[in-house]
């Protein structure tokens, strides 16, 4: 299960990879709900792309989604139990 109380996570998702601006993409445990966000920090355009992921595939599938979007995304996990 996801860990309570580690909300908004922020992550910039480019072709080369994830890096975290906040905490880290892969260490959830369980499924976690996931939003990703295209657009800056502060005006960030909501994408219509909200699904749950396991542990394993957020790293892979989220890359995989960034680069349908774009080499830049603003990811914002919402950790639930």
């Amino acid at each position: 299960m996801c860990r309570e109380g580690r909300k908004g996570v922020l992550c910039i998702i480019s072709r080369y990879g994830a890096t975290c601006i906040q905490g880290k993409c892969n260490q959830f445990e369980g499924s976690c709900k996931i939003i990703l966000r295209k657009g800056s920090f502060k005006s960030p355009e909501t994408l219509l792309y909200d699904t749950n992921f396991s542990a394993y595939d957020i790293d892979r599938d989220l890359i995989n989604a960034a680069r349908l979007w774009g080499v830049r995304a603003v990811v914002t996990l919402m950790v639930y139990q």
